[in-house]
């Protein structure tokens, strides 16, 4: 029996070395906060489960505990799914994310959890002051046709236990509120014990001047990447910007004394706090700084349509700015599409090491392959499709994303301004400025 534990101890730390090659989140700076887990006694076969001390959770309920004792400091074992399986009440507990609460799935929209590494910072998409339909489901024992737990726990910030009973085919709903910011833990509780539990922080909301320019207003196609219920604030790059953030909980309410960032500001007594960013060059390839859960800044920089071709590329300081090809045909300019991928990106590479631009003349194909979201992006001269590649089961698997109308001239493929912004689009990267250049920014949120 031990052996067969230490068996099961080694497939789960596996399968979280396996997940850890996820994207993750950037972190945001500040404390590292403890949950005070507070246990219960495990109730006698056939009684109730124990309830929430606020009155919520499995009062009056029917436990449906294993017919075997379990050792409740020992991880819930995996189960093998059922030759046929689906959804219940929602989703499939059976099909779960590595990043997610173990042995159960949630079919509410929040909230989110965020695999793997120590960069992530746990924003749920839940601001503080809401309350969220809670409901998913917990996997069943085809051995016994019970599920592996009784109840699902939600754990507050100070302890506090919301328990939501578990019916007999796996289902549990609940409307759960998230009063205060903090870190909340969504698990299974066990033998009485809060077990296989997974963080999430509930923050505040932030409010900023109507107009001032966020990722979203920039470039609209980054709700593909970036999440819609975080703020980005978009900074360009080598030029300082002043922004009056208001922090509020889910009624609106102003909240004084949060700190934003490390070091501050601190919000005054009606919630304000003014930020002042000054991003070098560089920072357009960095991910997104985090001012708080929800809070980011992220720089881009403008590259300028001119008559003489396109102005704007970063540069380090002492180096000549980069050289991209051109061509013009029936007064439309094309730009060498090596060149200018990398004059935006010093980082990128034409030997195949992400991250890559390959062009292959023998076959007509550009393939731009991008080590932080772990996606790839390819050109096609012959028929202009743009085309976005996700690597699955050791291969690419490419879907049709947009089309353009390559030039092909010297061995060497070009593309108008229009045509790059379909091409970086592929990564959510581009917009265009509206002056015949575009904005560019390649830092990556999953």
């Amino acid at each position: 029996m031990r052996g067969l534990v230490s068996a099961l101890l080694v497939l789960l730390l596996l399968a979280a070395e396996t997940a850890c090659g996820a994207p993750s989140r950037p972190k945001a700076k500040g404390p590292v906060r403890k949950t005070k887990i507070v246990t219960t006694a495990p109730p006698a076969q056939g009684t109730t489960s124990p309830t929430t001390p606020a009155g919520g959770g499995s009062e009056g309920a029917t436990s449906l505990w294993p017919s075997q004792p379990i050792d409740s400091s020992q991880p819930i074992p995996p189960l093998q799914p059922p030759a046929h399986h689906g959804p219940v009440n929602g989703c499939d507990p059976f099909t779960i994310s590595p990043a997610g609460p173990f042995n159960m799935c949630l079919a509410s929209s929040v909230p989110k959890f965020w695999c793997c590494s120590a960069s992530y910072d746990n924003w749920s998409g839940i601001v503080a002051g809401t309350t969220v339909d809670l409901k998913g489901a917990v996997q069943v024992d085809p051995s016994t046709s019970k599920p592996l737990a009784p109840d699902v726990v939600v754990i507050d910030p100070d302890g506090t236990k919301t328990l939501i009973p578990v019916a007999a085919d796996g289902a549990f709903a609940k409307e759960v509120s998230f009063p205060t910011v903090g870190e909340y833990q969504l698990g299974v509780l066990y033998g009485g014990k809060p077990i296989e539990t997974s963080p999430f922080d509930v923050a505040w909301d932030y409010v900023i001047p109507n107009g001032a320019p966020t990722v979203s207003s920039l470039f609209p196609d980054s709700s593909r990447v970036w999440p819609a219920y975080d703020v980005f604030l978009a900074v360009p790059v080598g030029q300082t910007t002043t922004y009056t953030i208001q922090a509020v909980d889910a009624a609106g309410t102003p909240q004084p004394g949060v700190v934003l960032g490390f070091y501050g500001p601190i919000t005054d007594a009606q919630g304000d706090a003014t930020l002042t960013i000054s991003p070098p060059q560089e920072v357009a390839y960095s991910p997104p700084d985090a001012l708080a859960p929800n809070l980011f800044t992220q720089s881009y920089v403008d590259i300028t349509g001119a008559d003489g071709g396109l102005t704007g590329f970063p540069t380090s300081p002492g180096v000549s700015a980069p050289t991209v090809r051109r061509v013009v045909r029936g007064g439309t300019a094309s730009y060498d599409t090596v060149d200018f991928l990398l004059a935006l990106n010093d980082g990128f590479t034409t030997t195949g090491t992400s991250p890559s631009v390959d062009w292959n003349a023998t076959s007509g194909t550009l393939t731009i392959t991008d080590s932080g979201p772990g996606t790839a992006a390819r050109l096609v001269a012959a028929t202009g499709e743009v085309d976005v590649g996700v690597w699955q089961d050791s291969a690419w698997t490419w879907k049709p994303f947009g089309t353009t109308s390559p030039v092909v001239t010297g061995g060497q493929v070009y593309l108008g301004v229009t045509d790059l912004v379909t091409l970086l689009n592929a990564f959510a990267w581009a917009a265009p400025d509206g002056r015949g250049g575009l904005l560019f920014s390649d830092a990556y949120i999953p």
